[in-house]
């Protein structure tokens, strides 16, 4: 099934980890049940230690990639327990 990028987001930062990969419809976001999300093939956050982490890979986390990284991360970014800016 996939997820608009919303619900991925939401069901990462709850650690709703049930299936092997959560994606959204474009398979552009997604995560998988380690904890770890990805942007594209850019990792932009993980799971340690049930820490939510993020990697501010947007222009003012001084990463940018594209812009829709940047709405990515920013969606997850509220979820976060640590952001880690460049």
């Amino acid at each position: 099934m996939k997820y608009r990028n919303e619900s991925v987001a939401n069901m990462w930062g709850n650690l709703n980890f049930s299936n092997e990969v959560v994606t959204n419809h474009e398979n552009t976001l997604r995560f998988f049940k380690s904890g770890a999300i990805y942007s594209y093939n850019l990792r932009i956050g993980e799971v340690k230690k049930g820490k939510k982490i993020v990697y501010n890979c947007t222009a003012k986390g001084g990463q940018f990639y594209s812009v829709t990284t940047s709405k990515h991360v920013n969606l997850i970014k509220q979820h976060a327990d640590e952001v880690i800016s460049y």
